[in-house]
């Protein structure tokens, strides 16, 4: 007996804008910054393209010495374009990054 053929994969590239920002909603900045938002083009598309994505920041709980913290932070407000409301973040945080920040 033959055994039945595997569902097709589905389009995850294909996903419409707001369900794919419900999704980033949902992980957080740093997830986004870190690999969600580079999964395909329509993928960087919506999360460097909306702004509102980006309006409160939270990367409090994923200070890694490996990264460069700041250049994510950075990221992230440049992102919001002019609508950060809430920023959180420990250890890494410089004057220099809030005067960024407070430019923007």
């Amino acid at each position: 007996m033959a055994s039945p053929s595997p569902s097709p994969s589905p389009d995850w590239a294909g996903l419409p804008d707001d369900a794919l920002l419900t999704v980033f909603e949902r992980l957080g900045a740093p997830e986004v910054l870190m690999g969600a938002g580079v999964v395909c083009r329509n993928w960087l598309r919506v999360a460097t393209g909306e702004p509102d994505l980006w309006r409160r920041v939270d990367l409090s709980d994923c200070f890694d010495p490996t990264i460069d913290m700041v250049a994510m932070a950075c990221a992230a407000v440049d992102r919001a374009d002019g609508r950060l409301e809430h920023f959180a973040a420990d250890c890494f945080v410089t004057d220099a990054l809030l005067f960024y920040m407070a430019k923007r």
